[in-house]
């Protein structure tokens, strides 16, 4: 047990005595910075001032974003676009832009460094961003090149939107073609129920003038009847006669003629009122056509050039600065260290 005991004592009396000689060696160099504080200071000084010199020399960098809208047309009341999002980017990453940058760069040797391009997009719209990176001077090269590379897609989407455009004139023409033989239809009916009309009139007054001659020729008749005429029994006899192919002629008018016309006036009414619905479904169709016609939508640049950045993206001067400071400090530290050093290092040499 006393072993035990010693044992842990000398542990103890070996950890105070590292933590003293730690202690001790953060005051030595403490001490030796307030003994050399003027060195220091001067080490500190030159490199806040390397720091701050670098800090305002680098260039500032600024985005530079291109947003174009994908056209699109609707299709069964939802908007369609012409291409996916999806694809304008991939085509844009694999196909337009490193072929027109090499170019570019090609026709403008001045520029040394290659541009940086990223594309964006998202499902939900039908916007593609071009996004590149650069300073001030590079915004006329960058403008350039993102408008080249807009009216790449425009003119690679416009082949597709006149398709498109053409075959919504054509569904358009069908539409109004179809409209104009209905309205022919139509007006044949019509011209056919006046027709009937007409005839209906015509039937009502030969009627009349039957019922007129009827009781003429029964007053005279009577008239006859009531005479003393040698030849009134002849007379009689052909009157009654008539009145009798009159009589049959207005049953004839009533019975069969009219009943025939009705028949046939309320079978063209009845298609009249067809065809009306379909001259109303035809109006519909056409007015749908035009309006979706009227609503293809080309793609577009969203903006005459390319948007910049309000605000450096590139570099994080405050950052800079802070390490700076940092820095300052670490090699003022290292700096006294390495002074006392060589100053040690002779003063052996010395003696």
């Amino acid at each position: 047990m006393e072993n035990n005991l010693s044992g842990a004592m000398s542990e103890h009396q070996n950890n105070n005595k590292s933590s003293n000689e730690q202690y001790i060696s953060l005051m030595d160099i403490w001490l030796l910075v307030r003994k050399n504080k003027k060195l220091a200071i001067y080490i500190a000084a030159i490199t806040l001032l390397i720091g701050i010199f670098l800090n305002f020399s680098l260039p500032s960098i600024y985005s530079y974003t291109t947003a174009l809208e994908v056209g699109n047309q609707i299709v069964n009341d939802e908007i369609v676009p012409v291409e996916a999002t999806e694809t304008v980017i991939d085509k844009l990453n694999t196909g337009y832009i490193p072929i027109i940058k090499r170019k570019f760069l090609q026709d403008n040797p001045i520029l040394k460094d290659e541009f940086i391009i990223e594309v964006r997009g998202s499902d939900k719209s039908q916007i593609v961003q071009i996004i590149s990176k650069g300073d001030v001077y590079k915004a006329e090269y960058i403008n350039k090149l993102h408008s080249l590379i807009i009216e790449s897609i425009i003119l690679d989407h416009n082949r597709t939107i006149d398709s498109v455009k053409a075959n919504a004139q054509i569904l358009l023409s069908e539409a109004k073609e179809k409209l104009g033989g209905i309205a022919s239809k139509e007006n044949a009916l019509r011209v056919q129920l006046e027709s009937i009309r007409v005839t209906l009139e015509s039937l009502d007054d030969y009627k009349l003038q039957l019922n007129k001659r009827i009781t003429k020729a029964e007053q005279e008749l009577e008239r006859i009847n009531s005479s003393n005429y040698q030849n009134k029994d002849i007379q009689s006899l052909m009157l009654t006669n008539q009145i009798g192919e009159w009589r049959s002629d207005l049953i004839e008018i009533e019975n069969e003629s009219k009943i025939n016309i009705f028949v046939i006036r309320s079978e063209a009414e009845k298609e009249l009122n067809n065809v009306e619905n379909e001259k109303e479904t035809a109006i519909t169709e056409i007015r749908f056509r035009e309006t979706a016609f009227d609503n293809i939508q080309e793609t577009r640049s969203l903006g005459k050039e390319a948007s910049m950045s309000i605000k450096p993206i590139e570099p994080n001067r405050l950052v800079i600065m802070f390490a700076t400071i940092i820095l300052s400090l670490v090699f003022s530290v290292l700096g006294i260290l390495i002074y006392d050093f060589f100053s040690r290092s002779n003063q052996k040499t010395a003696q």
